[in-house]
């Protein structure tokens, strides 16, 4: 076996054929066939082979189609290409070993180029060395200092934006459980947002029992999206001491039984092992100063960089010394959203339903106001951003964190070090 056999898979295979990093000299298939390289083609990111719409000579005669790339030749038939008619004008395979002959439909062998003698040494020694080094904390550690900062930079707006669209599946299954509907989208995903990790699942109930078409004609009135929101919530009862409540609660039964509304069970709201302030009482009288300050404009427009700088909400002033109804706090405090807090569901919820809208509606414009919002919004701060920073990666911002926690968890966790630009740059100078 090769000594390099072990770490050879076909990430790096595809980028030593898109970038062409190997020995072209007398370049011929298994069979003999005289081969030049025109045009690799272009990576396939759907089914089917690797890469498209390459160009070469096979003997001196033009063929342009699609190239397969696999470490063995016999990976064609174990990854089951034979009877598939995606693969049946494959015009080219490359490999970096060639261990069994290769047919197509009508048992024509398939024009096969093996790279195990012309890949050069000094890039097969680089990539072991990703492949297998103990790092502390990425791969290319040692070496990242070698990439330029103007690399590393435009990879990590493209992480950003590979960040956006991973998180655009989660947007889509709530956009389709909306009928489609932008408005009824935002607002279900706003409220999973004010539940933050305890109760996410309890706010995502409520918004299903309320429709935003019914939530909007009460924007204007915030005493009356308190109580849809409490009463929705299963917290308000008749038997409340304080005014409050009970003002919340006659409000409440009004509208219930002019909308027909059943509450949810209010045994799924969640109170144990968590701060007061963090109580659904506390988050749900904020989301409804949340609605009643920045509803319309949220609802209404996909204009929201101001929004960075003044967003604010606070729980009523009943709040300032209760944590639940009717029992009053030894302390008074104003429950304020915090600026983390803030920072996430802008983060979380209006940057990728912001970049959501952009790619549904084809404006490129409105997708580059969700990156506009991220470049003014401080960046998180967690041990994967203290690690880059210790790196000497630069992280100015909030669209640098989010660049940079992709590319950790989706690169350099999983080792596709020959898939990241930065990895590649690596290699390059081998």
């Amino acid at each position: 076996m090769n000594e390099y056999s072990p770490i050879i898979n076909e990430d790096f295979l595809q980028y030593i054929w898109r970038t062409q990093k190997y020995d072209q000299a007398g370049l011929r298939s298994t069979e003999g066939a005289a081969l030049e390289i025109m045009k690799a083609g272009t990576l396939n990111y759907d089914q089917g082979p690797d890469f498209m719409d390459a160009r070469m000579r096979i003997n001196g005669q033009l063929w342009a189609g699609k190239v397969e790339v696999h470490v063995r030749s016999s990976d064609w038939l174990k990854h089951g290409h034979e009877g598939n008619p995606d693969y049946f004008n494959v015009i080219l395979h490359v490999v970096y070993e060639d261990d069994q002959p290769v047919t197509d439909p009508y048992g024509e062998k398939i024009p096969t180029l093996e790279l195990k003698s012309r890949i050069d040494h000094d890039i097969l020694e680089t990539y072991r060395y990703l492949s297998s080094y103990q790092y502390d904390m990425i791969p290319c550690e040692k070496l990242l200092h070698t990439v330029s900062r103007l690399n590393i930079t435009s990879w990590k707006e493209r992480m950003a934006v590979s960040r956006l669209q991973e998180k655009q599946t989660q947007v889509e299954e709530v956009f389709l459980y909306s009928d489609k509907n932008f408005q009824e989208t935002l607002f279900k995903l706003l409220c999973r947002a004010f539940g933050f990790s305890k109760n996410n699942t309890a706010f995502e109930w409520l918004a299903n029992t309320l429709k935003f078409k019914l939530i909007a004609r009460h924007l204007d009135n915030k005493l009356q999206l308190e109580s849809l929101l409490y009463g929705q919530a299963g917290m308000l009862t008749p038997d409340a001491k304080d005014e409050y409540p009970r003002k919340l609660y006659k409000e409440y039964n009004f509208l219930a039984e002019k909308y027909n509304l059943d509450p949810i069970d209010p045994t799924v709201w969640n109170y144990a092992r968590m701060r007061p302030q963090n109580f659904p009482t506390i988050r749900i009288a904020q989301l409804a100063d949340f609605l009643y300050a920045y509803g319309k404009t949220l609802m209404y427009s996909l204009d929201w960089l101001e929004l960075v700088d003044k967003l604010d909400c606070s729980a009523s002033n009943y709040w300032n010394d209760h944590y639940r109804f009717d029992i009053k706090s030894k302390q008074r405090r104003i429950k304020k959203m915090g600026a983390s807090s803030k920072d996430s569901i802008f983060i979380n919820v209006l940057v990728p339903f912001l970049f959501f809208t952009g790619v549904k509606k084809r404006d490129q414009s409105v997708k580059d106001k969700a990156l506009r919002i991220l470049e003014n919004l401080p960046a998180e701060t967690n041990s994967i951003i203290r690690m880059w920073k210790k790196l000497d990666v630069t992280v100015e911002h909030a669209l640098d964190s989010q660049a940079l926690l992709y590319l950790y968890k989706s690169y350099c966790m999983n080792r596709k070090c020959a898939q990241c630009r930065i990895g590649q740059a690596i290699l390059l100078k081998s």
